[in-house]
């Protein structure tokens, strides 16, 4: 298989492996933890130690916080 089939093979394992509702849960305490003050690094590195992936991480971000729009100025 090709690089991308074996990537995908290997994230629908780890998926398949992990405690899927501990790591719903860490991702739930990082949605909350993006609208106060708390230092969110601990909750990242107790979700990547529950094998939640840095695009799970990323997706709960964006969708909190948006995506960086730049703004043009002339």
């Amino acid at each position: 298989p090709t690089l991308g089939k074996r990537r995908a093979q290997q994230l629908a394992a780890l998926r398949k492996r992990r405690d899927n509702a501990n790591v719903e849960r860490i991702l739930g305490r990082i949605r909350a933890a993006a609208h106060t003050d708390e230092n969110t690094m601990p909750l990242f590195i107790e979700a990547v130690e529950a094998y939640a992936t840095v695009g799970e991480i990323c997706s709960v971000l964006r969708e909190e916080w948006g995506e960086y729009q730049e703004v043009m100025t002339i």
